[in-house]
């Protein structure tokens, strides 16, 4: 065990607070991060949301998120048990979401680039008790960390990446069968764009393959996101849209209009700028070609 693992067991509170900056030293300067750096500030200025603070902020986000994977790898599980994100039980989209999962409706917990994917997981205790959870890459290298969080909130949790076979097969099955599907919905990913709704104020390719799959099971898709408020972790859940009387494009609408307030609001919390910076230069590369022909 390397002192970094032992020191996450024996001094929790003191290895997290450090672990980013041991991130900094070993990626700061890497192509990748450099590369992640120029995207960031790229989309930012796009958005009119530029500022040398924010951009500071934004550039260690994945450095953060890879401290904070590397802290649930290592601590126990009773520490990691106190880490659950808070939520707000008397608003109405948490209201909403307990009354449609007593009902045993299907869900879509579209997940987003807040905070760290497995405490926003951790939160779902009590909410869910069967998950799938569908990564954009090959899941292999943290399939142990999924299960970790599920034995912790109590939640029988499979997960899939985004280009195994038979994903879209999986996804229905699991809502037509009442269960719960967590995703991030605030990205894309692909080359075909078949989905295309405003964030940030401008038309950016969404994932509509989700959509129409939530659509054909008549699931409600709750968009959620771990807020860092006050130094505890927040999920934010937002306007629940309920794909029976919803079309498509209602919902991927609602729902990039849920995550671009929250931007606003938080800009230097999220990290999915270099991803957004693609989606747009994707719409508008095909409105070129299409001007083109």
């Amino acid at each position: 065990m390397s002192m970094t693992e032992s020191a996450i067991r024996v001094m929790p509170d003191v290895a997290r607070a450090v672990l980013p900056y041991v991130m900094a030293s070993r990626y700061y300067n890497t192509p990748e991060q450099i590369e992640y750096r120029r995207q960031s500030s790229a989309a930012l200025r796009d958005s009119g949301l530029f500022s040398p603070k924010i951009a500071r902020r934004v550039d260690v986000l994945q450095l953060q998120f890879s401290a904070d994977q590397m802290f649930v790898n290592h601590a126990a599980e009773s520490v990691l048990a106190k880490m659950k994100p808070r939520i707000d039980e008397s608003h109405r989209n948490t209201i909403a979401v307990r009354r449609l999962v007593a009902e045993g409706r299907p869900m879509l917990f579209g997940c987003s680039y807040f905070g760290c994917l497995y405490y926003a997981l951790l939160a779902l205790e009590g909410l869910v008790k069967d998950l799938l959870v569908i990564t954009s890459a090959d899941p292999s290298p943290v399939q142990h960390l999924f299960e970790k969080i599920g034995s912790i909130a109590g939640i029988q949790m499979h997960v899939m990446g985004a280009n195994e076979p038979m994903v879209g097969v999986a996804i229905l099955r699991q809502l037509k069968r009442g269960a719960s599907v967590a995703t991030m919905l605030d990205c894309y990913y692909g080359k075909n764009i078949d989905l295309a709704s405003d964030f940030l104020g401008r038309p950016a390719a969404s994932p509509g393959i989700l959509y129409g799959l939530a659509s054909k099971a008549s699931a409600v898709v709750v968009p959620t996101a771990c807020i860092l408020n006050d130094k505890a972790n927040e999920l934010k859940i937002g306007p629940v849209a309920d794909m029976k009387v919803m079309s498509v494009d209602q919902t991927s609408s609602a729902v990039n209009g849920f995550f671009s307030e929250l931007v606003r609001d938080h800009p230097e919390q999220w990290m999915g700028w270099p991803n957004l910076l693609t989606r747009w230069n994707q719409i508008q590369l095909q409105k070129t070609q299409g001007e083109t022909v």
